[in-house]
């Protein structure tokens, strides 16, 4: 049946038996044919040439590619390099500010010890010097004391004399005497032990003012130098301080540094694959172009060759399906084309990207070196006040070692005093029992005497004098003991002071070896910051000069793909154009009653057209639909669809109406891929039911080739098919089925709705 609304120039009426029985001159068809064939043969000429060049171009690249990436892994070895030599330097400057932190806690420990040592020593020589001339006293008494014994003596030896001589009347007094010449003898005894232990006293107390003199030598000395140690540690603060700033600094870049490497590495990695691809992909490309080149070869070869009239429906049937393979080689090559061709924009873009990465990296690598000789210049500073002030600060040490261990002697000689003095005390209590013996033993005599009568008198005398001197010892002795309690008392003092000291010179001892050993820590430490800001500068100057090779690598890949992006651009306009000018070809062979390879499915494109036309016009006469709502083109997008979904007001009545018509003609020969209408902005609301799944959410692949409806089709063979008024239009095209492409052609035809264009009826056909 003859649709009204098909116009006079897509109508072809079947020919009769008489029009198939006469030959038909397609002689200009075919010069049309050869003309058009000649084209293709040198632009395919040329395009392999292209293909050729940029081949060989992107092997080099990919050897260029492979030289970067090694460079690109030697930088994040490298910046390891850096980064543990930043680690230890950076452990190594805590440790130096805590043993400055520790010295600075121990030195004010230390020199509050000090003083409270120097002042306990200025007090002992002070009190040693007063204790000394207490000393000359108790000598004295002593001396006295020894006298009184010997006139005592004297006296006894009288009395026996005078006992002698008395006879019976004598006897009772010579016992007395002989009892006060004893006593007398302990006295002087007595005496003589404390002398000695005078002298003993006074060779303590001539040791104690000797150490505490030398201590109070010391003590200039040693504040000197711990005012050089609160110096240098103050140096030292200050520099570590710094120091610390530099690697805080140095830190920030190798992270930065390590942030920029890790993905320059790992986009280059992953780029890798990707030009294998590409290369791959060209390489295919280039072959495929030498296959186009034999078939157009063949193609120029036929047409040119003279042909009778009888001739010419074969020829172009032979033609039609020659041209039909060069025009799917042609479509497969141009779609491999324009993914190399994305692929080398991408390319390009990433090598933009890394070239920066790469100017980042040598920035970031100069203050990284930076830094490390600010870290370094700091070290050495330090390091040459640490030399300059350790000689100094040693001898602090050992002075304070030489006054701590004074300290601890002068202890040993205020026992030793103490000891001394006791002994003292117990030889002034023995003299003092003596003299009161003595004195009983005097008034015995005065007894003995009074009995005696007249005859008694000379003992008498004696024994009064015995007595008077037996009070002077016992005064003597009183003194003595007079001034022993006050030495006690500060010789008490003095032991409780020095005992107090030697606490404080044990803390003072260790303080000053811990002294010693933090300037031993920070020499280590000084020279561990020194070395591995030395390792730093050379594993950043060994980066400088990576990231500069790099840099060159970059600049001169990134020129060579740029080429390489330039020709594959010129390379796809030339395939669109050779694609179609074979379509055009292909298109001009099917223009006459001729039934070609592709007829077939010329026939079904137009039956198909005329169903929907004519089902979406019945719509319309029946209110189903009205024309605007046929014709709307407010696409509203469906949520969560990827590849994106849209509705419109006619799909839901298309998903009536077009599955019978659109599943027949998919059925009807084996090499139908698929069949559907499209609106003219490439919309496909209703596609083949079984590419029509509900979408898979996150599996794009999945949906590009199970669930093909409810979208725009931007590609240029949809758009083509959308927009074609011609009475057929046939393309090749490699179709996107997710995750491989099919080579395929297009037949379509349009659609008109009460004579408005309205779309293309489109059947994809495997060659």
């Amino acid at each position: 049946m003859r649709l009204p609304w098909i116009s006079a120039r897509t109508r072809r009426e079947p020919a009769t038996e008489r029009d198939r029985s006469a030959p038909v001159d397609h002689t200009g068809l075919i010069e049309r044919l050869g003309s058009h064939a000649d084209g293709l043969h040198g632009e395919i000429d040329q395009i392999q040439q292209e293909l050729v060049a940029v081949s060989d171009r992107v092997d080099q690249e990919a050897r260029r590619f492979q030289s970067l990436l090694d460079l690109g892994r030697q930088l994040a070895r490298t910046n390891e390099t850096t980064e543990g030599a930043a680690r230890e330097a950076r452990e190594a400057t805590t440790e130096a500010d805590r043993a400055v932190e520790d010295s600075r806690a121990t030195l004010t420990r230390s020199l509050d010890d000090i003083t409270a040592l120097t002042d306990a020593v200025s007090a002992t020589e002070q009190e040693i010097g007063n204790l000394d001339a207490a000393l000359e006293g108790v000598g004295s008494a002593a001396d006295s004391i020894a006298t009184i014994a010997k006139q005592t003596n004297l006296l006894a030896l009288n009395a026996t004399i005078e006992a002698t001589r008395a006879g019976g009347i004598g006897r009772g007094f010579a016992v007395v005497a002989e009892h006060v010449k004893e006593l007398a003898k302990q006295t002087g005894q007595a005496t003589e032990e404390i002398s000695g232990i005078l002298d003993e006293l006074r060779e303590h107390a001539r040791k104690l003012i000797d150490r505490a003199s030398h201590c109070t030598t010391l003590t200039g000395t040693i504040q000197t130098g711990t005012s050089t140690v609160q110096d240098l540690l103050d140096t030292v603060g200050g520099a570590m301080a710094a120091v610390d700033g530099a690697y805080t600094r140095i830190n920030e870049s190798v992270r930065e540094i390590n942030s920029s490497c890790r993905k320059t590495v790992d986009g280059l990695e992953g780029m890798s694959g990707e030009v294998d691809t590409t290369r791959n992909a060209l390489t295919e490309a280039r072959d495929n172009a030498r296959q186009l080149a034999g078939t157009a070869q063949t193609l120029s070869a036929g047409l040119g060759d003279d042909n009778t009239a009888a001739d010419a429906e074969r020829l172009i049937q032979e033609t039609a399906s020659t041209t039909g393979t060069l025009t799917v080689y042609v479509s497969d090559v141009a779609g491999a084309v324009n993914q190399v061709e994305e692929r080398v924009a991408h390319e390009a873009a990433m090598l933009e990207t890394f070239s920066r990465a790469t100017g980042q990296l040598e920035a970031a690598g100069q203050s990284v070196q930076e830094s490390a000789d600010e870290a370094r210049q700091s070290a050495e500073t330090t390091a040459s006040s640490l030399s300059a002030a350790s000689e100094d600060i040693r001898s602090t040490v050992t002075d304070l070692q030489d006054m701590t261990g004074q300290v601890g002697q002068m202890t040993t000689e205020l026992s030793q005093l103490q000891d001394a003095l006791q002994r003292i005390h117990k030889a002034s209590t023995s003299i003092s029992a003596i003299a009161k013996q003595t004195n009983f033993l005097a008034v015995n005599a005065s007894i003995e005497a009074a009995r005696a009568g007249s005859r008694g008198q000379g003992f008498a005398v004696v024994a009064e004098q015995v007595s008077a001197l037996a009070e002077e010892t016992g005064q003597a002795t009183q003194s003595i003991e007079q001034t022993l309690e006050g030495l006690s008392d500060t010789a008490e003092t003095l032991a409780a002071k020095g005992r107090d000291g030697a606490s404080r010179a044990e803390r003072v001892q260790a303080d000053s070896r811990n002294i010693s050993e933090v300037l031993t820590t920070l020499e280590q430490a000084i020279r561990q910051v020194g070395e591995q800001s030395r390792h730093i500068q050379s594993a950043t100057g060994e980066m400088n000069e990576t990231c500069s090779r790099a840099s060159q690598e970059l600049n001169e890949l990134h020129g060579e793909v740029q080429q390489s992006a330039r020709d594959l651009t010129s390379a796809n306009g030339r395939l669109d154009t050779l694609l179609g000018e074979g379509q055009k070809l292909l298109n001009l062979c099917n223009s006459v009653d001729v039934d070609t390879v592709d007829r077939f499915f010329i026939n079904k494109a137009q039956e198909g057209a005329r169903a929907a036309g004519a089902a979406l016009e019945q719509a319309l006469r029946d209110g189903q639909l009205t024309e605007a709502d046929v014709f709307d083109r407010d696409y509203v997008p469906v949520p969560d669809t990827d590849p994106q979904q849209y509705m419109t007001r006619f799909v839901e009545l298309t998903d009536t109406l077009f599955p019978a018509f659109q599943e027949e003609i998919l059925s009807c020969h084996d090499k139908i891929l698929s069949c559907c209408a499209t609106d003219d902005q490439g919309y496909i609301g209703t596609h083949n039911l079984h590419v029509s799944n509900p979408q898979r959410p996150g599996d794009r692949d999945w949906n590009l080739a199970n669930a093909r409806h409810r979208q725009i089709y931007t590609d240029r063979t949809g758009q083509s098919a959308a927009k074609n008024t011609e009475p057929f239009l046939l393309q090749a095209y490699r179709r996107n089925m997710g995750e491989r492409f099919v080579l395929t052609k297009d037949a379509s035809a349009p659609i008109y709705v009460h004579g408005r264009h309205w779309g293309g009826f489109r059947v994809i056909y495997v060659p």
